[in-house]
C-alpha cells in the first residue's frame, strides 16, 4: 500500500481541479459570447450597407465592434496578468 496522503494534500488537488475546471468553462463562455457580438456585429453592418450601398458605413460598424472586443481581450489579459502575479501561475 502507498503513501498515506495527507487531507490537505488532496483537498488542494481537487481544488486545483476544480479552478481549472471553471477557468475552461468561462473561456468557452467568453468565446461564445465574442463570437455572438461578432455575428451582432456583422447583421448590423449588412444592415448598414444595404440602407445605401456605401462601404464606409458597413467599415465603420465593424472597426467599432473589433475596438470593442480588442479593448475587452486587453483588459482581460491584463486581469489575467495581474492576477498570476497576486496568485502565482495556477491562481
Amino acid at each position: 500500500m502507498g503513501m498515506p496522503v495527507h487531507p490537505s494534500a488532496r483537498d488542494s488537488a481537487d481544488t486545483q481541479a476544480v479552478a481549472a475546471r471553471q477557468r475552461e468553462v468561462a473561456t468557452r463562455l467568453l468565446r461564445w459570447i465574442m463570437g455572438g457580438i461578432v455575428v451582432w456585429g456583422a447583421v448590423h453592418a449588412l444592415g448598414a450597407w444595404t440602407l445605401n450601398h456605401d462601404v464606409r458605413r458597413p467599415l465603420i460598424v465593424l472597426i467599432c465592434v473589433a475596438a470593442f472586443l480588442g479593448f475587452w481581450l486587453a483588459m482581460l489579459a491584463n486581469r489575467r496578468q495581474r492576477m498570476k502575479k497576486k496568485h502565482g501561475p495556477l491562481g
